[in-house]
């Protein structure tokens, strides 16, 4: 039988429970409603969160149309939360675009920023993609970036999807309360010293106010 133990003379799995406490004490804690629905393994979901969004009958109803069993929502907030959470995060995971989305809706809640969420996604920008006023900065970094390029693609339609949830049923609400704001961990912008940073999810950092 091998024995289990290192130089310390401490059994691994005594040795592990320490590391994961000190870890856990320097990580920005996670989305905890989230990630609850991640198996420890990481390899699968255990709850309906992805397949709520991937689901085929989640296709989104706008208020136009009328589908028994769905609820509609307004199309151009549909349109505008959708490609929000496609230009800053295309490329992430189902819970990294469901965060995006989530700071737009505390964004709406929150009476610092404006009460609609095409409004809050185009704070500061013309919609033309350039900035209302020479030297003001656009809330998201996408709408100062020209014109927004009409897409058709997976990764579209599964922001759309997520877009459809967050407005229509206020999915996920228990995730990230209260966080407004959130960059590229690439970046390092001059307002995130004074924010709190609460979680780390795929390439974004997210935060509240001190």
């Amino acid at each position: 039988m091998v024995k289990t133990e290192n130089i310390l003379g401490l059994p691994m799995v005594v040795l592990a429970c320490f590391l994961i406490l000190f870890s856990s004490a320097y990580t920005p804690r996670a989305i905890e409603i989230i990630t609850a629905g991640i198996e420890s393994t990481g390899q699968a979901m255990k709850t309906s969160l992805v397949a709520v969004i991937t689901n085929s009958d989640q296709t989104p109803v706008i208020a136009s149309e009328t589908q028994t069993g769905k609820k509609p929502v307004n199309a151009e907030e549909l349109k505008c939360m959708a490609d929000n959470i496609y230009y800053e995060a295309a490329s992430e995971s189902v819970i990294g675009k469901i965060a995006v989305g989530r700071v737009v809706l505390n964004r709406v809640k929150d009476p610092r920023f404006p009460k609609s969420v095409c409004e809050v996604v185009y704070q500061g920008s013309t919609r033309q993609g350039e900035a209302k006023k020479f030297g003001q900065a656009c809330q998201f970094s996408w709408t100062c970036e020209g014109p927004a390029k009409t897409v058709y693609n997976e990764r579209y339609e599964e922001s759309k999807k997520i877009a459809y949830q967050l407005l229509a049923y206020n999915s996920f609400s228990d995730s990230l309360k209260n966080a407004l704001y959130f960059h590229a961990e690439s970046v390092s912008p001059y307002w995130s010293k004074q924010k709190k940073l609460i979680a780390k999810i795929d390439n974004h950092l997210f935060y509240v106010d001190k």
